[in-house]
C-alpha cells in the first residue's frame, strides 16, 4: 500500500512585501524579533521560498535587513 504524502501538498498563501513576521531564533518566543517583509524571493514555479526582512527597532536610523527562508518565518499581519 501507498503511503499518503502531505509534504507540499496543500497550497497556503505567498509570503507578499509588507507583511509583519515574526523571525524564529534560538530562545523563547516572547523574544522573537518582529519585522516586515522589504522583497521576496522565489522558485522557478513562483513560489516564494526566502525574504528579505527590515528588523524592527527602536532607533529608527539602526535597522538591519537580513535574509531568511520562509521555514523561519511566523506571518502575523498580512499585507492587503
Amino acid at each position: 500500500e501507498w503511503q499518503d504524502r502531505r509534504k507540499w501538498n496543500l497550497i497556503k498563501r505567498n509570503y507578499r512585501v509588507g507583511d509583519v513576521v515574526f523571525l524564529k531564533e534560538d530562545c523563547s518566543r516572547n523574544c522573537w524579533p518582529m519585522g516586515i517583509i522589504e522583497s521576496v524571493n522565489c522558485d522557478n514555479d513562483g513560489n516564494v521560498r526566502s525574504v528579505e526582512l527590515r528588523l524592527s527597532s527602536k532607533d529608527s536610523n539602526n535597522q538591519k535587513v537580513i535574509k531568511r527562508p520562509i521555514s523561519k518565518l511566523v506571518l502575523l499581519v498580512e499585507e492587503n
